[in-house]
């Protein structure tokens, strides 16, 4: 009973301590106008984010994402229009892997391919961009972004910010020889540079981020102008959850509402608001 009670009680504290630092909730106010914005890690599961975070963002009528696209069937015309079929003058790229390919591909690929519905969609119908996006999806099917949208679909009104053609288009086209590799290192997932990444989004330290990513400086400059403008037609009932990723550098939606003249805020566990623009 003894030794219960101590490994409970230690349950707690590192509990606690996983989430003593700040959150990933930010506030942008100019002129008495607040965005609210939470940074997302997409493959942490839901339940890894502090209770008083998923009551904050129950109590908003708006959810706005990066995309709806995990609520919309995959159809071929779908992938079509977003450039993930291969032309009949392509080779048959999944049979271009090995076995060990094959099998690390399709513990990610066929899962997401069922969660999205594509029943009349094969591996060895898509390019290998769509190779490469349904093996990176899967991974991301159970992380909380996914979860948050099924979970309030039917209670709040959900806006993406691109569409599903805006998102395919932000992958470079890649070869064989690259999807080869992707699938060699797994894509990162498991390394231990994905673990430490983890801890330092549970603890909330800011992540410090490659200013030559160009897909995550295109999509933030695409995405401003959305953003603002759902807030004009939302305001307070609206909160944006991307991947936290997406909210610092030098082209970080933080830094660029900064320059828009917006004073950035951020909240502690307890939603309380502190100036964050000291950082920025």
């Amino acid at each position: 009973m003894l030794r219960f009670s101590i490994i409970f009680i230690l349950n707690i504290v590192c509990a606690s301590f996983m989430w003593a630092n700040d959150t990933f909730l930010f506030q942008a106010e100019k002129e008495g106008d607040k965005i609210k914005i939470f940074g997302t890690l997409h493959d942490l599961p839901l339940q890894a984010l502090p209770p008083a975070i998923m009551d904050y963002i129950q109590n908003h009528e708006v959810l706005i994402t990066e995309n709806t696209q995990a609520l919309e069937p995959l159809t071929l015309n779908i992938c079509e229009k977003m450039g993930l079929l291969r032309n009949s003058e392509e080779p048959n790229y999944y049979d271009c892997l090995i076995e060990a390919e094959k099998e690390e591909l399709e513990a990610y690929a066929i899962p997401f391919l069922k969660h999205k519905q594509a029943t009349n969609l094969g591996l060895d119908q898509l390019n290998t961009n769509g190779l490469y996006q349904a093996y990176l999806m899967g991974h991301f099917v159970t992380g909380m972004d996914y979860a948050l949208l099924h979970h309030y679909k039917n209670h709040k009104l959900i806006l993406g910010l691109e569409d599903l053609q805006e998102i395919s288009q932000s992958f470079e086209q890649l070869t064989i020889h690259d999807l080869k590799c992707e699938l060699y290192n797994h894509a990162g997932f498991g390394s231990e540079e994905h673990k430490r990444s983890e801890n330092l989004y549970l603890s909330g330290d800011i992540p410090a981020l490659e200013e030559n990513d160009l897909m995550v400086q295109r999509r933030n400059l695409d995405w401003l102008p959305t953003l603002l403008n759902y807030h004009r037609q939302y305001g307070e009932k609206a909160i944006v959850c991307v991947g936290y990723q997406h909210l610092f550098g030098e082209f970080g939606i933080l830094r660029l509402l900064e320059e828009a003249g917006y004073k950035i805020m951020r909240a502690n566990q307890a939603i309380e608001f502190s100036d964050f623009s000291s950082f920025l």
